[in-house]
């Protein structure tokens, strides 16, 4: 965009930089018995971490993905590193093996725009099996 004052062009410019990013809960590699983005602490390792996903536009740049709350997980980079996720790189949420339960949340912001950012979560809980006689 060109700056004008007074209809007199100054030839100075703007840039103006929108943006946008996401988190998105893939799921867990073995099916859904549990909901997408909750852990069970004591099953197997299938269940003991979830996929995420992040969504960061525009293409070219990153966002760096962290744990707000729920010191019970561990945040894990697929591949890059969390604090330069591009667009559609995945990051795993584990159970830490501390044996703790509640709520985790995470967080995500653009790197090049301030109070761009997007949140998400889930729980972490022993889980039980129901046997039937």
């Amino acid at each position: 965009m060109t700056v004008k004052c007074g209809g007199v062009d100054t030839g100075d410019t703007i840039t103006i930089k929108g943006c946008s990013v996401e988190l998105e809960c893939v799921g867990h590699t073995g099916g859904s018995l549990l909901d997408v983005e909750d852990v069970c602490v004591n099953s197997q390792s299938t269940y003991q971490k979830t996929k995420w996903k992040v969504n960061v536009e525009p293409s070219g740049t990153d966002a760096t993905v962290t744990l707000t709350s729920g010191a019970m997980v561990n945040v894990t980079a697929i591949s890059g590193s969390l604090s330069a996720m591009s667009d559609g790189d995945e990051f795993w949420v584990e159970a830490n093996g501390y044996g703790g339960h509640g709520d985790y949340t995470l967080s995500v912001s653009h790197n090049e725009v301030s109070g761009c950012t997007d949140s998400g979560g889930g729980s972490v809980s022993p889980c039980y099996i129901k046997t039937y006689v």
